[in-house]
C-alpha cells in the first residue's frame, strides 16, 4: 500500500514538473510577443505627412553648376512615442487630366519610391540616396516630390526616359526618384495632374497617404512669387 502510494506520489509529482516546464516555455515564447503588440497599440509611432505651396517646402536653389532649380517637398513627421523603423515613401499612382478637366489613372504606372532629402549612404561606386530611414519621436524628415530645372538645363542635360512622351521640348516637372524606367513617366508636362503618396514604415500600425493635386502651366519664372502662380500644389 505504502508503495503504491509512493508510485502515485512520484507520477503527480512528474506531471507537475512536465505541466511547469511546459507553461514556462509557453511563456517565454509568448510574452515578448504579447510585449512587442502591447508596445505598438501604446507607443507606436505615429507618421503625418505636411505641405504647404512656400518655404521651407519649396524654394528655389541652385544645382553645383550654378543653374537655377525650383524644389517642391513635403515633410513626414513623427507625433508618436516611438521610432519609427525602416521608412519609406512611394510614389503610387499618377493621374492625369484629360481634355474635360477629367483625371485619369495612368494604369503604366507602377511604384517607385521618392527620395529623403539629404539621407544617403556611401557604397563602392559613391554616394547612393536612402532608400529606408528612421523617424525619432517628434522628428521630421523632408521628402522630395520633384523638381523643375531651368530651360536651358533641360536642354542640356535633362531628358525624359519616357519612352512615349510626346511632348519632348516642353518645359517638365520631373519626379525625384533614385531610379527611372523607360517604361513609365518620370515626368509632368503642363497641364493637371493628381498623384498619390504613402509613407511605409516596419512599425508604424496606420496608414500614411496624402493625394497632391499638381497644376503646371509650363512657363519658367526667375522668381519665386511669380513661379508659384505657374506652378500650384495643393
Amino acid at each position: 500500500m505504502e508503495q503504491t502510494t509512493a508510485q502515485h506520489m512520484f507520477q503527480t509529482s512528474d506531471w507537475v514538473i512536465i505541466f511547469t516546464a511546459l507553461f514556462l516555455g509557453a511563456c517565454a515564447l509568448f510574452v515578448p510577443f504579447v510585449a512587442e503588440l502591447i508596445k505598438r497599440r501604446l507607443f507606436a509611432p505615429e507618421l503625418r505627412i505636411q505641405f504647404s505651396e512656400g518655404h521651407p517646402y519649396c524654394h528655389l536653389t541652385k544645382r553645383g553648376d550654378g543653374s537655377p532649380v525650383y524644389y517642391f517637398r513635403f515633410r513626414v513627421f513623427n507625433e508618436g512615442k516611438s521610432q519609427a523603423r525602416f521608412s519609406e515613401v512611394v510614389l503610387e499612382e499618377v493621374w492625369l487630366a484629360d481634355k474635360a478637366d477629367e483625371f485619369v489613372k495612368d494604369d503604366s504606372f507602377s511604384p517607385v519610391n521618392l527620395t529623403w532629402v539629404g539621407q544617403y549612404q556611401q557604397t563602392q561606386g559613391g554616394l547612393i540616396a536612402r532608400q529606408f530611414v528612421d523617424i525619432n519621436p517628434k522628428r521630421e524628415i523632408f521628402c522630395d516630390i520633384g523638381h523643375i530645372s531651368s530651360p536651358d538645363f533641360q536642354r542640356r542635360a535633362e531628358k525624359s526616359q519616357y519612352y512615349l512622351e510626346k511632348d519632348s521640348e516642353a518645359l517638365k516637372f520631373f519626379f525625384d526618384t533614385p531610379v527611372t524606367f523607360f517604361s513609365q513617366r518620370d515626368c509632368i508636362s503642363r497641364g493637371k495632374a493628381k498623384i498619390k503618396v504613402r509613407v511605409y514604415s516596419e512599425n508604424a500600425p496606420k496608414k500614411c497617404e496624402r493625394y497632391f493635386q499638381i497644376s503646371w502651366s509650363g512657363v519658367w519664372k526667375a522668381e519665386e512669387q511669380d513661379m508659384f502662380r505657374e506652378i500650384v500644389i495643393s
